[in-house]
This record gives C-alpha cells, sequence and structure tokens, in this order.
C-alpha cells in the first residue's frame, strides 16, 4: 500500500541502471515510493573501518529485547517478523564467530579498494561535495562495550584499517567539541583514514559531469517488465516506454529484490530503515570537524560545512516509508546526550530535514555484485550499512564485467552464488 510518487528530478531519484548504451534512474521499480533518494540525507560517512557486520555474536538477544521497542538502537517490530522469518533466519546463522570475523575481513577488502576509486574518480572529475578526509572516532561510554570492541579492533587492524586507541583525553584532543562529555567517556577508537562528506552533493555532482558526457538520465519512470530470449534480457519496459538492451545492472537498492523475481532471480534483500536530522550550526562557536560514532547507540554524528547531520538507528519494520517520531525522539537525545552544548539549537531550532531512508540489507551484511544466471544481468544491490563506502568500487568492478575488462576485484566472496 505504499503511494505511487515518481521522482521527476535528480533530486528524488534513486539508483541506476546501465543499459543499452544509457544510465537510467527508476526509482520505483515494483509500487513505487514516496522516499527520496538513498543519498538524499544518510550519514555521508566513507568508512573502512565499520568493516564489523550489524549480526555480531548476541544479536539474537539484543534484537529479543527491542521487540516492540521503539525507542531501541535496533527495533524490531512485532509485526514485521513473518516478513523477516526466513531471511531472519540467515541473518542469525550469519552470525557466528567464525563467520563474523570472514564478513569483516570481505567487507574490509571491499571498503579499501572502494575508498582508492572513489578518490581517484574525485581526483578526475574534480567532484565538489562538502568532502573531508578527517577521519572519524568511534566513543564508548560502558567499559565493557569498550573492552569488547577492542577485541574487535585487532581483527579489524589485522585487515588493513588504521586504528588509534584514545582515552577520553585524546579523544577531546582530537574533536574538542566532546569536551563537555570528557567525564563520561571510558575511551573510544580515531580512525584516520575514514572520509566523509554530503553524498546528495556528490552524486549531483557526478550526474552533472555523466550528462555533460552525453549520459542520458530517465526519471519518473516505473519498471513493469522484462522481455526476454534464452538467457538474455532484450529490453525492459516501463510504464513510458521500452528500452532495448545490451546489459542490465539491477542496482534499485532495498526494492531490488522485489523487481528481481520478475528475472526470476531470488535475492536475499530486506529494508532495514534508518533516520537522519540535520541542523544548521553557523552559530555554534566550537563546531565539530571530525565525524563521531556512538556504537553503543547506533548513531552518527556528521559535521558537513555549516550543518550537522545526526543519522543512525535500525529499524526491522518492513517496506513502510513513515517517520516514526519516536525514533527521531531518540535520536535527537542521544545527540544532546553527545553534544550538550548545542541543545539550544536542537531543542529550539528548526531542523533542516527530518528524513528516514531503508538501507538494503543482505543476511549477511555483505553486498551482491556480479553476473547473474542470466547472461547480460549483473548486480549492484545490497550493500546496506556501507553503500557509499563499498559503492564506487562494486561499480568499477561491474562496469569492468561490462565492457570485459580484468577486475581488480574479486568478485567471489560478493556474489549471489554464495545463498
Amino acid at each position: 500500500n505504499i503511494p505511487k510518487l515518481l521522482p521527476q528530478s535528480f533530486e528524488e531519484a534513486s539508483e541506476t541502471k546501465y543499459q543499452g548504451g544509457h544510465f537510467w534512474t527508476p526509482i520505483t521499480p515494483i509500487q513505487g515510493s514516496n522516499l527520496h533518494a538513498g543519498s538524499h540525507a544518510n550519514g555521508g560517512l566513507v568508512t573502512p573501518s565499520h568493516a564489523a557486520p550489524w549480526n555480531s555474536p548476541g544479536i539474537f538477544r539484543t534484537l529479543l529485547s527491542s521487540l516492540n521497542d521503539e525507542t531501541a538502537a535496533l527495533y524490531l517490530k512485532a509485526s514485521a517478523i513473518p516478513s523477516y522469518f526466513f531471511w531472519g533466519l540467515q541473518f542469525l546463522r550469519n552470525s557466528t564467530p567464525a563467520r563474523y570475523y570472514r564478513t569483516i575481513e570481505r567487507n574490509s577488502r571491499l571498503a579499501h579498494y572502494s575508498l582508492g576509486v572513489l578518490n581517484d574518480l574525485t581526483k578526475e572529475l574534480d567532484l565538489r561535495f562538502d568532502g573531508e578526509r578527517r577521519g572519524t572516532i568511534m566513543f564508548y561510554r560502558n567499559q565493557s562495550a569498550f573492552d569488547r570492541v577492542k577485541r574487535i579492533n585487532e581483527y579489524v587492524a589485522n585487515s588493513g584499517v588504521h586504528v588509534a586507541q584514545c582515552s577520553a583525553e585524546d579523544l577531546v584532543r582530537l574533536e574538542p567539541a566532546l569536551g563537555d562529555i570528557e567525564d563520561k567517556l571510558c575511551g573510544g577508537f580515531y580512525y584516520p583514514g575514514d572520509q566523509h562528506g554530503d553524498a546528495y552533493l556528490y552524486c549531483r555532482a557526478l550526474a552533472d559531469k555523466l550528462t555533460s558526457n552525453g549520459v542520458d538520465f530517465r526519471f519518473g519512470q516505473s519498471v513493469t517488465g522484462f522481455e526476454t530470449s534464452g538467457r538474455r534480457v532484450t529490453g525492459i519496459v516501463t510504464d513510458r516506454e521500452r528500452f532495448d538492451t545490451d546489459a542490465v545492472v539491477l542496482a534499485t537498492g532495498f526494492w531490488s529484490a522485489m523487481l528481481g523475481r520478475q528475472l526470476r532471480l531470488r535475492l536475499p534483500i530486506k529494508p532495514v530503515k534508518g533516520y537522519s536530522i540535520t541542523y544548521d550550526i553557523s552559530s555554534v562557536n566550537i563546531r565539530p570537524a571530525i565525524p563521531v560514532v556512538d556504537d553503543e547507540l547506533h548513531i552518527g554524528l556528521t559535521p558537513l560545512g555549516d550543518r550537522i547531520r545526526f543519522v543512525g538507528t535500525a529499524e526491522f519494520s518492513g517496506y513502510s516509508p513513515d517517520i516514526n517520531p519516536k525514533r527521531i525522539e531518540s535520536l535527537r537525545r542521544a545527540a544532546l546526550a553527545t553534544y550538550p552544548g548545542m541543545a539550544s539549537i536542537v531543542n529550539d531550532a528548526e531542523p533542516i530535514t527530518i528524513w528516514c531512508n531503508h538501507r538494503p540489507m543482505t543476511p549477511d551484511c555483505l553486498p551482491l555484485v556480479g553476473q547473474t544466471g542470466l547472461e547480460n544481468v549483473y548486480l549492484n544491490t545490497g550493500h546496506g550499512y556501507l553503500g557509499w563506502t563499498t559503492a564506487s568500487g562494486t561499480s568499477r568492478a561491474v562496469a569492468d564485467l561490462i565492457v570485459g575488462r580484468d577486475t581488480s576485484l574479486a568478485l567471489d566472496d560478493y556474489n549471489i552464488s554464495r545463498f
């Protein structure tokens, strides 16, 4: 029962497909959605450091404790359990220690490759998107949680991520805006290789460059079907026109599973909703410069020039596009607990945006990338909570496959054949 509100411009566009010499962007592959694109107001983080998957050992207890608790960082809505049931069994199956650490290695490998591709592309095309290379901070108020993550970060470091363990004093030296809560912190970690920026501005800048080089974007269309011949897709039909296809990339985020059914593809992707609030902080004296993450509450606080964005939480509630006020309030309170000096802004000022969207999650928290059983259909979807971090790398790899180049990234670990 999702309303069909089609985007008419890039501001409302979602993911991109390549087909028949064109880049074509349908926001509404099945029924339509009134959500903005996943880039519109997301966390803006490019973080190889966040390679650890959400389904860590013990996640089952965490989800049970969150059942119908709308203020929990990870929230499982009871009425949505049937729609997640079989996917959820796989999600839990991948939470064993061995699989958990294996996913860290695979996410880290992909993230490092993708970061290099992103930086090369940014330099080559001179993209401007409030990008910064200041690293990120992850902090803890609870000693036992801090000690647990110390052990995980040893593995993250072995996967190639530069990790600096920090005392509370170290954290405040790195980010003076944390000074108000120094006495509440037991420590944290600094990841100097991470980056951040405005993903929406990045997509706008990239789209402008592509358009000037002859790329044809099509907005405001819904896919209604595919035409096939043998093992090839020969055409895509929308509610407005038909396209001949040389190659098709299925990159429609959390809608990919529903659209894939038309091609008899069983894609284990489910939506996991996240929220954000953005404020103008041009009047704040000590403005944060480094993104910080409260790992225990699953929120990030990202400075974007004269703005700051509070983003996070994970809500297993199906495809609903509704913004839950209780989730927003929890996010706002968590932000105030980190930056109490911004109370006058957060309590009194009108936010620039209040936003939600769905992360396309797979049961093992790795994307689906590469060729399918159909000869000319490729997957580039399921990036979950590491969307911008890994998207450049997977997109380069898929482009290499389409044109017959050797890929610099081995795709076996990210192929649909693992399910």
